[in-house]
Formats: C-alpha cells, sequence, structure tokens
C-alpha cells in the first residue's frame, strides 16, 4: 500500500520526527551503498559511483558502520560483514543503477563476467543474459529500516521490487515508477541523504529533496512503501536525531479547490513581468508538483518556482536563485544575438552523432535544446535521453555541453 505522507503544512514544512512510542531496536546500525560507473572507453552510460559514496557518508554522520562498493561483483553483492550479517540486510541499504520493476543491476565499465550482477524480485538466485542476480526474498529483511532502489521503474506497477523489499520485512522503501536522469536523480539523493541525517522522517526527506526544481522533472516520480513517517534511525535504535523540526521553504499560495494550473499561472502572471516565458512540467507522488522554469528565445533556464498541490492549498518554492528575470533574458538575447544558430546546430550534430555511436544500447527518446544557469552565468547544448540496455533496462540522463557565449 502506498504511504501517502505529507510533512509540509501552511508556512513551513513542517518535519515531524515521529516518536510517539519507543520502537522495539533492532540494534542494526549497519548501511550497504552500491552504484558504479558503467561507461568505459567505448561506450556512453550512467556513473552512480559518487552519488553512493556520499550516501555513506551520510549514513555514517548518523552514527551507522557503513560498507559502500564502486567495483560491486557478484560474490561481494552476497558479502557480509564480519559479524556475518549480509550486506543486502543492512539497517540502510542504498542501490543506485539501471534497474526495471523488478532488478536492480550493476555492470562496472561494461567488464560484463562477475561484474555483471544485481538483486531481484523473488527467492530465486539466477542468471538472465550476461547478468547474475541475487533474489531479495532469500534475505531476512525484517531488521531493515530503509531500502532505497534508486532506478528506473523500480516501483512501476503493482508489483516491483520496492514494494516486494517491505513485504519481505523492512521498514520503508522508496523506488521509481518512470524512468529518470540520473545526473538530476543524484542531485535529489544527496538532498534526501542530506535530511536523513538530520533527523528528518523518511516522508520529510523526499518532501523536501521534491521541493527543488531539475532538469528532469521526473526525479519526483517516486512511491514509498511501508513506514515513511519516522527516521529509519527509529527502528535501528529507537532514537532521532537532534535536528530542526522544519524547513521554510515553502508558503500556501492559495485554495487548490480551484483550478490548479490557472491558480499557478496567475500568480506567476502577478510576480513576474515575464511570466509568458515560463514553460511548465507536471508529475506526481504523494501530490501533484508543477515545475515553472522560465525559456526565453527557446533557451531553458534554472530560474525556476515548484508548485505543490496538496488537499486545499498549493505551496510554493522559489528555486530562482535570487537571480533577476530581466537580467536573464536580456543575457540571452545577448548570447543569441552573438552565437548564430547554424553554429549552435552544428555542435548539437556532432553531440548527437557522438552519443549515437558510444550509447551501449537502444535510444527510446532524445531531445537537444539550450540551457541557461543563472548561478553560474553558463549557456549549454543539452541532450536529453531514455536508452534501453541489451537486458532490457532504462538508463536515462541529460548530458551538458558547454557553448561559450
Amino acid at each position: 500500500m502506498k504511504k501517502l505522507i505529507s510533512l509540509i503544512m501552511v508556512l513551513c514544512i513542517i518535519v515531524s520526527l515521529g516518536v510517539v512510542a519507543q520502537a522495539s531496536p533492532s540494534g542494526n546500525a549497519t548501511a550497504y551503498c552500491v552504484g558504479t560507473n558503467y561507461a568505459s572507453s567505448s561506450y556512453s552510460d550512467i556513473d552512480t559511483s559518487a552519488c553512493a559514496q556520499y550516501a555513506a557518508t551520510k549514513y555514517s554522520s548518523m552514527g551507522l558502520y557503513y560498507c559502500y562498493n564502486t567495483v560491486p561483483v557478484k560474490s561481494a553483492l552476497n558479502g557480509s560483514y564480519a559479524s556475518g550479517r549480509k550486506y543486502l540486510t543492512s539497517g540502510i541499504v542504498f542501490l543506485d543503477g539501471h534497474a526495471s520493476s523488478s532488478v536492480i543491476q550493476f555492470n562496472y565499465h561494461h567488464s560484463y563476467g562477475d561484474y555483471a550482477c544485481g538483486v531481484a524480485k523473488g527467492t530465486s538466485n539466477y542468471s538472465s543474459g550476461s547478468f547474475y542476480y541475487w533474489g531479495l526474498g532469500n534475505y531476512a529483511l525484517s531488521d531493515v529500516a530503509l531500502y532505497v532502489f534508486a532506478g528506473c521503474n523500480t516501483s512501476a506497477g503493482s508489483d516491483n521490487i520496492t514494494s516486494y523489499a517491505v513485504s519481505q520485512g523492512a521498514k520503508a522503501a522508496i523506488g521509481w515508477y518512470t524512468s529518470v536522469g540520473t545526473t538530476s536523480l543524484s542531485q535529489w539523493l544527496n538532498r534526501f541523504n542530506d535530511k536523513l541525517s538530520q533527523g528528518y522522517t523518511i516522508g520529510g526527506a523526499y518532501a523536501y529533496a521534491d521541493s527543488f526544481t531539475y532538469n528532469d522533472i521526473s526525479v519526483k516520480s517516486h512511491y514509498s512503501y511501508g513506514d515513511a513517517a519516522h527516521n529509519p534511525l527509529y527502528y535501528i535504535n529507537a532514537s532521532a536525531l537532534n535536528s530542526p523540526e522544519s524547513e521554510e521553504r515553502a508558503h500556501v499560495l492559495i485554495d487548490a479547490r480551484q483550478d490548479a494550473l490557472q491558480t499557478i499561472k496567475a500568480f506567476l502572471q502577478k510576480k513576474e513581468a515575464t511570466a509568458d516565458y515560463f514553460k511548465y512540467q507536471s508529475t506526481e507522488n504523494d501530490y501533484v508538483y508543477y515545475d515553472c522554469a522560465l525559456n526565453y528565445l527557446d533557451v531553458q533556464t534554472n530560474y525556476a518556482y515548484t508548485f505543490c498541490i496538496q488537499d486545499d492549498s498549493i505551496l510554493v518554492y522559489d528555486n530562482t536563485h535570487d537571480a533577476s528575470a530581466e537580467k536573464i533574458c536580456e543575457r540571452i538575447a545577448d548570447f543569441r544575438g552573438r552565437i548564430t544558430d547554424e553554429s549552435i546546430m552544428v555542435q548539437q550534430k556532432k553531440e548527437r552523432q557522438n552519443f549515437l555511436e558510444t550509447v551501449d544500447g537502444t535510444v527510446e527518446e532524445l531531445e537537444q535544446y539550450l540551457l541557461y544557469d543563472s548561478e553560474t552565468d553558463s549557456f549549454y547544448s543539452a541532450l536529453k535521453y531514455i536508452a534501453t540496455d541489451p537486458e532490457g533496462l532504462d538508463f536515462a540522463d541529460t548530458l551538458l555541453y558547454p557553448i561559450e557565449g
């Protein structure tokens, strides 16, 4: 059953630590984090290794004994701590890689062999194509406080690997129900783990991460199962970290019983002289989210607002980075006046050809556009893609190539 957890209240996000009764502590003060660099000298692919390492440092700051693996092999996934506890039964398990609704897999530098390994829903350990999978149902998960399945489609459908972990005893799990770009997902996961390490509940941590704007809005297309109303430490040692109990990033916009999108557009018309140039994207998890970013002269920007539609209220998050929309438009107009469309098309053609020649799999979707980052005053040619690897698993990302401007 999906958990509908909202810790965002009027005028601020209220993150309740939720400790109303003592839990029976598992004492399982361990964390296991796995990611890898799939790319090689011959193939373009995603790299999740830095995100796994960052997660490990944050779980360490929570007092957990951690182990992270960025060059996973078959035997290591089924490995154990000195105590004999299996890594896949740690207090927090964080897996970041190519995935589907039933598996998550790793393949360091496209090396295959023992590097082609993963974890699957069910009780069977089995080989499929070039990969070997350990069945998650063979592990005792009752002492696991949180499973993170950071990959495409891991919570897709009603019967998926994320819900399966909870059915096998894990207290909570989170996954994504669509294809999700790796760079944006890493940014989202880092914010999520930042807040977990500060004592926020699982629901509070992902609500915080959702309040930002990303190049790929699908990072907010997640579902959680089990108990998201506590921090993982509640189940590990029946405690919570000392932390702020609120994050004042949002305020109530207006009554949401009216047409939500029209209400959002009216808000922007009043607030922004450039409102007619905003581009709208939406997704949903516990709630519906709209990301609205300035798009001027066909140049996307990171000057944006995020809106969260909750029951009878719409919450707005200012992600404009204290920049000026008018000055951004002036900067873009200057750029467009100096950089010809022809030169941009030549650059994008080369980027597209190089990507298509090196990607190991079938490209399902590919989009190219221009992006301006107001925080660094930088222009980029962006290539956003969704691809399917030879095993039929999705991977996705947005690649940024600098444009001198």
